[in-house]
């Protein structure tokens, strides 16, 4: 997906960092 999107790859794999931060945080608390 991330492939096809090219030029907004990298905007995508902030958006999963955010998303796995708050996951991890959420299972921390």
């Amino acid at each position: 997906m991330a492939a096809e999107l090219g030029c907004t790859s990298s905007t995508v794999d902030e958006h999963l960092r955010k998303v796995e931060s708050r996951i991890l945080s959420s299972l921390v608390r």
